[in-house]
């Protein structure tokens, strides 16, 4: 049986929410969380749309059109997110916010899903303007706050919000750029490739030289790694 195609991403939820009286409205989504190394990353994308005098579903319409090709990070090419990330960032101007949940304080979480709220919280408060209505796909709750929060179904594993998917492919491009980083100051990983996710060359190399300074030594798969390694050398990491 043929798998399904995955949805094109609307603006069908924004313009519910404008329509019911919300002005200021973002997407936020996050990138890292199934990583083995590195940070948390979130981003929101506050929408630029006028507040009066537009019609606002061509305007909406016309913002879908700009963004046609915008998609969830993980079903684009990283040379198309490069790309899209410009594209993006030129249409919202200033009305991107970003979260970063460093390694380390990462490490104190034992829930990462309050990980994954800190870093979207943290995205939000670095808006322009707090948001009156935000847009996640994730399971993240966000508590004590004076906006409404909507959370979008994913259809075959995608986002159906355009402002979330925008959202992804500013936080991914950050997010990879950090991993970069750490690429050149820990080389032997390959982190500029796999991004800190569990290839077969990440596994590799952690098999050979054990954990740098940002694994996640609470990840049950490098524990397991970490482990093997043991076991077949019998020095500890």
């Amino acid at each position: 049986m043929a798998a399904s195609r995955k949805p094109r991403p609307t603006f069908a939820a924004e313009l519910e929410l404008w329509s019911a009286g919300h002005r200021a409205i973002a997407g936020a989504d996050e990138v890292g969380v199934g990583a083995a190394a590195g940070p948390l990353v979130a981003a929101a994308i506050l929408l630029p749309i006028p507040d009066d005098g537009v019609d606002i579903a061509a305007a909406f319409q016309a913002l879908a059109d700009e963004w046609w090709e915008v998609r969830d990070s993980k079903d684009i090419a990283d040379s198309k997110k490069l790309r899209l990330d410009s594209l993006i960032r030129r249409s919202v101007t200033v009305g991107i916010g970003i979260g970063v949940v460093e390694v380390a304080e990462r490490a104190t979480f034992t829930d990462q899903n309050k990980a994954t709220l800190l870093a979207t919280e943290r995205a939000l408060d670095a808006l322009p303007r707090p948001p009156d209505a935000v847009l996640l796909d994730g399971g993240v709750d966000i508590p004590r706050r004076n906006f409404l929060y909507r959370r979008i179904p994913k259809e075959n594993d995608a986002t159906t919000s355009l402002s979330i998917s925008a959202a992804s492919i500013v936080a991914n491009m950050h997010f990879n750029q950090i991993m970069r980083t750490y690429g050149t100051e820990y080389p032997y990983y390959g982190f500029e490739q796999h991004k800190g996710y569990l290839t077969p060359q990440h596994k590799e190399a952690l098999l050979r030289h054990g954990t740098c300074p940002i694994h996640h030594l609470n990840n049950k798969d490098v524990r397991r790694i970490l482990a093997a390694r043991t076991a077949n050398d019998g020095n500890p990491t």
